[in-house]
């Protein structure tokens, strides 16, 4: 009677220096497109804020780390895929799928491997999703905001510019040749013809109005808070009373060296507050507010959960794309492979849209229900093409 050939698993030092090898493949295809997308984010957006805000090169790159994981995430499956592809394609070149059946490795044992990479690559998609990008989005809207009026809080605004926080509006007098600037503008600073002046108009009720310039102001506010106050050197102030249309009473008028302004009204409607955003909520206060009726939060949950089983299904996809890498598909399997990640990608928001109205239980039971089915299509596919599949083709990497 002919005895039957032992099947053995992956070597565990194997699978270890597998895994590493995929991970600094992912870690570079992540790295060139965090670059792409970090350079685009700061020549349109956060260079500019940096310099109209003169917040120097500690913001800029403050604020690109915290922009970080938005693109992380999302590229996250694109990368999963790229790099298990050219790993797997790499060993089976280098004939170590030949060795390894002769040792008593099945073929399928890849399919196993695959999904344990998915494994992974779920638990740190859930990760960033879940948590590292909503804290990052959070932090990085609260430090944009701060932007906005750190200058007038060190008392270094921009020569020319308006700059309006709430009710409040900030205006720096240009020096002029000779004078000094306001920030080192004594208290007599605006009696010379060339010390600039800060201006500030104050709202502090509807039917009140304050107009003050000063040699030097410094705004006194803790974010979160809705009130601050203003510290002037060298102020005049004068109030007025606002009548019907735009008559305006002058009430006050008063001169001194130093004064602190309380009450001053501090309104940012596009503050970040903890779990008050979609965008900057984490995925646990996005659910409970899901279960509470919050559809927008429904809608968060399930593009975060499809979008974590796109990276589970990505080593797969990519385990299919290199068994497929034979005769006419050999250019076209890794193509094929990201244009299915790219795909899925896309249609995540509209499948969430179309699920979040079927309630939070049946929804997130079809969405897992549609990953695993997905994901035993493509290992049952792989699986069948492996026997096949494990010879090197001749390639060149």
């Amino acid at each position: 009677m002919r005895k039957a050939s032992r099947r053995v698993g992956l070597p565990r030092r194997y699978l270890v220096s597998f895994a590493v090898e995929v991970v600094r493949q992912m870690a570079l295809m992540l790295l060139a497109v965090e670059a792409l997308y970090l350079s685009d984010k700061m020549v349109t957006h956060l260079l500019f804020d940096a310099l109209r805000n003169q917040l120097g090169v500690g913001f800029l790159v403050e604020t690109l780390v915290l922009a970080a994981p938005e693109i992380l995430s999302v590229g996250f499956p694109i990368a999963v895929v790229i790099a298990v592809y050219f790993a797997l394609l790499r060993r089976r070149e280098a004939g170590d799928f030949v060795i390894l059946a002769g040792a008593g490795v099945a073929p399928r044992a890849l399919v196993g491997f695959c999904l344990g990479l998915g494994l992974l690559a779920l638990t740190l998609a859930g990760g960033l999703r879940g948590f590292i990008e909503p804290l990052a989005a959070r932090q990085l809207a609260t430090r944009l905001i701060e932007g906005r009026f750190e200058a007038v809080q060190q008392g270094q605004l921009t020569a020319g510019q308006f700059l309006t926080i709430g009710t409040t509006t900030f205006y720096q007098q240009p020096r002029t040749d000779g004078g000094p600037e306001s920030g080192d503008a004594g208290e007599d600073a605006g009696e010379d013809a060339g010390g600039a002046r800060t201006f500030v108009f104050l709202a502090p009720s509807p039917d009140e109005e304050q107009v003050v310039t000063a040699a030097r102001s410094r705004l006194n506010y803790t974010m979160g808070d809705e009130i601050g106050s203003l510290d002037l050197d060298g102020a005049r102030v004068i109030a007025f009373t606002r009548g019907e249309g735009q008559e305006r009473t002058p009430s006050v008028q008063i001169g001194v060296e130093h004064l602190r302004v309380g009450g001053v009204p501090i309104a940012l409607p596009d503050a970040v507050a903890r779990g008050g955003v979609t965008r900057g909520a984490m995925l646990p206060e996005l659910v409970i507010r899901w279960l509470e009726g919050e559809t927008d939060a429904g809608r968060a949950t399930l593009e975060r959960l499809l979008g974590m089983a796109l990276a589970f299904v990505a080593p797969l996809l990519a385990g299919l794309g290199l068994v497929a890498t034979r005769g006419r598909m050999r250019l076209a399997a890794l193509p094929a492979a990201l244009g299915v990640v790219l795909g899925g990608g896309l249609g995540v928001a509209p499948a969430a849209e179309f699920l979040v109205g079927l309630g939070p239980a049946p929804a997130m039971a079809i969405a897992l229900a549609a990953t695993l089915a997905v994901a035993l299509t493509v290992a049952l596919v792989m699986g069948r093409l492996l026997p096949g599949s494990i010879l090197p083709q001749r390639m060149h990497l």
